[in-house]
């Protein structure tokens, strides 16, 4: 019996190795998604109060506005001045949110003001 017949799991094992290894190392890790969040909230122009899962939301609006109208300046729109614009607004909207306008903009207000 030769070793041929190994070479070739050996090499689907060393590139799967190879994938998982990369997929690990770009994923950021909790406290790197902690700090950058905390780094995004000081750049947006954030003055009150930082909250994750706040930051988290409202974020994820102006992405599903990017996503909606293909525009490059729509995310960057969105997020001007901590999200307390008109072009937030008309993407909450845009994407269906009206139900949870009051609860969006008290989580603008909470970041954006102490």
């Amino acid at each position: 019996m030769s070793a041929g017949f190994l070479v070739a799991p050996v090499h689907w094992l060393v590139a799967a190795l190879l994938v998982c290894s990369f997929m690990v190392l770009t994923q950021p890790s909790v406290c790197a998604a902690r700090n950058l969040h905390k780094r995004s909230f000081h750049e947006l122009g954030c003055r009150g109060n930082f909250e994750q899962s706040y930051l988290a939301r409202l974020e994820r609006v102006c992405e599903e506005c990017y996503q909606l109208y293909q525009n490059p300046e729509a995310y960057n729109l969105c997020r001007d001045n901590c999200f307390k614009n008109e072009y937030f607004l008309k993407c909450a909207e845009a994407l269906l949110l009206k139900d949870e306008m009051d609860s969006l903009k008290s989580k603008v207000d909470y970041l954006y003001s102490r």
